[in-house]
């Protein structure tokens, strides 16, 4: 597998996510979210970010639903609880974000 900052091609097992980008050890850790997105030039796809375009987003926080975005089929569940619990609130604050962005543009 490639990391897709630097290209640097990794076993799978070392290779770590971060707004949805596949990350080499040496590229993880060196860029925040808005870094990514921004070298990005905001030009994704929802394919690059592994997502259909008639995917559901649903949002969760304190158990109670906060937001859907788009409409029936597939869907993306952002417990928040579960994902605060976990550590990884920032990480996928910055996913759904961009996946937000990018799917205003291409819809």
């Amino acid at each position: 597998m490639n990391c897709d900052i630097c290209g640097k091609r990794e076993d799978e097992r070392a290779i770590q996510e971060q707004c949805s980008l596949n990350l080499c050890l040496s590229c993880d850790g060196k860029y925040t979210d808005k870094e990514l997105v921004e070298d990005h030039n905001g030009e994704w796809s929802l394919d690059e970010l592994g997502v259909c375009r008639d995917t559901v987003i649903i949002e969760i926080e304190g158990g109670v639903l906060k937001e859907v975005h788009n409409t029936p089929n597939d869907y993306i569940l952002f417990d928040w609880d579960n994902i605060k619990e976990e550590g990884e609130t920032t990480n996928k604050q910055g996913e759904l974000l961009l996946i937000l962005e990018t799917l205003e543009k291409e819809i």
